[in-house]
């Protein structure tokens, strides 16, 4: 090892994880409201507990659309033993339901991201 103090973590296998994301359409401006997602890099300890390493914000609405994306992401280290992080992904975009919103369903949903938070 040329650097004993350097490590890069590769996954060779793809692995395909499948989020939903919900995006508000402007009727007037056909402009989708901004969905900032958080990536984070955590380390497990052997006892289980979590800490995170390293985090980046994205905003989904940049990449609403019927192509895929190849992103590189760098993530900000949060700890003074990490120098950089990165992420390399693809994202794909699948339109389930383009609809109106009513205000029960804008309710709920900002019910749900205080519980969760």
């Amino acid at each position: 090892m040329r650097e004993p103090l350097e490590g890069v973590c590769v996954w060779t296998v793809p692995c395909n994880i499948v989020i939903t994301v919900t995006l508000f359409r402007d009727n007037r401006t056909h402009a989708y409201e901004d969905k900032d997602w958080a990536f984070v890099l955590e380390d497990v300890s052997p006892s289980g507990k979590r800490r995170q390493v390293a985090t980046a914000h994205v905003n989904m609405t940049q990449y609403a659309g019927m192509c895929q994306h190849d992103l590189r992401i760098s993530l900000r280290p949060l700890s003074r033993k990490l120098v950089s992080a990165t992420l390399e992904l693809t994202l794909s975009c699948l339109f389930l339901r383009e609809g109106k919103a009513t205000y029960v369903q804008r309710t709920l949903f900002n019910v749900l991201i205080n519980v969760f938070n």
